[in-house]
């Protein structure tokens, strides 16, 4: 089989498509050539690359501190991250069909932070096959319980700076 042909297999094949993007060991990298509006609609590829496109433009970042986090939680988190310089935080967003609390990006990188154990949207944790995804993707996850922010915030601001400063 041609690698053209191999390559055609694998743009319309679902089964092929979902194997090779939900199975990278560490990271992938999706390189495209040209504007995929000008490519075939078909193509499982061109949908699965639009729908993150519309996905991130859907998800406006928050831009000051009166914004409007889901909860008290996100706000505060959201507040320290502002206090590091970080303007582009995402609440409530969604990656790789995932609901993410906090999305962020630092340094030119994406950073999802899952926020655990406030009453409400955010209480309970990702599972393993969740935080795998994301890391997959190039999104590390940072998981920060509500118990711990109340009791020691400056920990948890310490953790996750050095989290961020690390990756």
């Amino acid at each position: 089989m041609s690698t053209i042909a191999a390559s055609r297999t694998l743009f319309t094949s679902p089964i092929r498509l979902f194997i090779s993007i939900t199975r990278a060991k560490k990271e992938q990298h999706l390189f495209i050539s040209g504007e995929t509006s000008q490519w075939n609609n078909d193509l499982l590829l061109v949908r699965y690359v639009e729908t993150i496109k519309q996905q991130y433009a859907q998800s406006q970042p928050i831009q000051s501190s009166n914004s409007t986090a889901s909860d008290a939680f996100a706000q505060a988190v959201t507040k320290y991250l502002q206090a590091l310089g970080i303007t582009d935080i995402r609440h409530q967003t969604t990656v790789a069909g995932f609901p993410v609390d906090l999305l962020i990006e630092y340094r030119d990188k994406r950073y999802g932070i899952d926020l655990v154990g406030y009453p409400g949207d955010n209480g309970s944790a990702f599972t393993l096959e969740r935080y795998r995804m994301l890391s997959r993707i190039g999104i590390g996850t940072f998981v920060l319980p509500y118990t711990k922010w109340m009791i020691e915030p400056h920990i948890c601001q310490q953790e996750l700076k050095i989290f961020l400063d690390q990756t």
